[in-house]
């Protein structure tokens, strides 16, 4: 059962998506910040590979830039959500206007693929997550909206600090594959990961997606694990 937040009468939370339905074989994967040049084509050709899919959330700016990129991710079986247009911290702003950046980029991703339902949300930076006020204010631009959280921070938005060449960063991220697999709970859990991501200013950043899912994607498949959506239920099932 999804672990689902149920809506809140007074507050008017969100329902909250944490880990994956009870499984004992399947890893929720999220990607923030896409689609980029550097990490769109590698990643799609590794979840090829190993028979995996992912959870893509992209932001506006770069949906349109590359739209053949968020086309090539529907086309592979993967779903993709408005990260925001700039991926800007939505908590500053007022409500509506964090909206509109919302639907913004969700209106260039409606021109590839049907808005889905429900409707995941991923906020930038996680900025404004525990504003009642902006959550009202999703739920009557998407009444079908989930907040899409995640339970394991990959962190891997800092793995290239300090990396002088790609050996060392392959290495950082080969450590930080076996620290993943390795995590009690693992199974079910939803991991927090990026593509080429904003505000990162380590000069191979964006050979880090690349890396580290060629090595944990390697590390599941010898355990038998496979990477997943995160596809929320049916909002209508009862949680």
């Amino acid at each position: 059962m999804w672990r689902l937040r149920r809506m809140i009468d007074r507050g008017g939370r969100l329902p909250e998506i944490r880990r994956l339905p009870s499984t004992a074989t399947e890893i929720g994967l999220s990607f923030d910040d896409g689609p980029t040049a550097e990490t769109t084509p590698s990643l799609i050709e590794l979840l090829r590979v190993h028979e995996a899919t992912a959870t893509f959330f992209l932001t506006g700016e770069r949906a349109m830039a590359m739209s053949e990129l968020v086309k090539a991710l529907v086309d592979a079986g993967h779903d993709v959500f408005s990260h925001g247009w700039q991926h800007i911290r939505y908590g500053r702003l007022r409500p509506d206007i964090a909206v509109r950046d919302l639907d913004r980029a969700e209106a260039i991703l409606s021109r590839i693929r049907p808005t889905p339902s429900p409707y995941l949300v991923r906020l930038p930076y996680g900025s404004g997550h525990g504003d009642p006020r902006l959550h009202r204010a999703i739920c009557q631009w998407n009444p079908e909206s989930r907040i899409a959280n995640w339970d394991y921070d990959t962190r891997d938005w800092e793995m290239a600090d300090g990396c002088n060449d790609e050996a060392q960063l392959k290495i950082t991220c080969d450590k930080a594959a076996d620290r993943i697999i390795s995590h009690p709970g693992i199974t079910g859990s939803i991991l927090l990961l990026h593509e080429n991501p904003y505000d990162a200013s380590a000069p191979l950043s964006a050979r880090v997606a690349p890396l580290l899912m060629s090595a944990l994607l390697s590390r599941m498949s010898e355990r038998g694990l496979r990477g997943s959506r995160i596809v929320p239920t049916d909002p209508k099932r009862p949680t």
